[in-house]
């Protein structure tokens, strides 16, 4: 049984972390936010419902790196690290855009939820991985 917190917790972070990395401009690029910047809500969330939104991501532990491997690779990398650790489930995963080029998972441990999302790079030659962790700690009582 997953604690209470957990599914608000999940919710709120998913929404910001998707939000603050779907933003583009018509000539394609991306301005995602930066570590804990909720600014890509303005004008889609009202200030009262982006503020636990805001308090999510800054608690949030943020990390990221860039790959070499496809997108595909490095997402498969990414799950069997999750396995390979053992303390952990898989709550989600899957494409987040319609294109293919965005995909994310939501794992879940005692105690701890992370989100990781894989972005392909704009010419394909790589990734990019950004990840999101939060542990109990951080999110207060429902």
């Amino acid at each position: 049984m997953r604690p209470r917190w957990a599914a608000g917790a999940l919710a709120a972070l998913l929404v910001a972390v998707l939000i603050a990395m779907g933003g583009g401009d018509k000539d394609g690029e991306s301005h995602a936010g930066s570590e804990g910047d909720v600014g890509a809500l303005g004008g889609i969330v009202s200030d009262e419902a982006a503020s636990p939104l805001s308090d999510a991501l800054s608690a949030a532990e943020a990390g990221g790196y860039e790959s070499d491997r496809t997108l595909v690779e490095e997402g498969e990398a990414v799950l069997e690290g999750y396995r390979s650790r053992g303390d952990c489930v898989l709550a989600r995963a899957g494409y987040l855009d319609l294109t293919g080029r965005t995909w994310g998972c939501v794992t879940q441990g005692a105690g701890w939820v992370e989100i990781c999302i894989v972005r392909e790079a704009p010419d394909g030659g790589g990734c990019s991985v950004a990840t999101w962790r939060m542990d109990s700690g951080d999110v207060g009582a429902p």
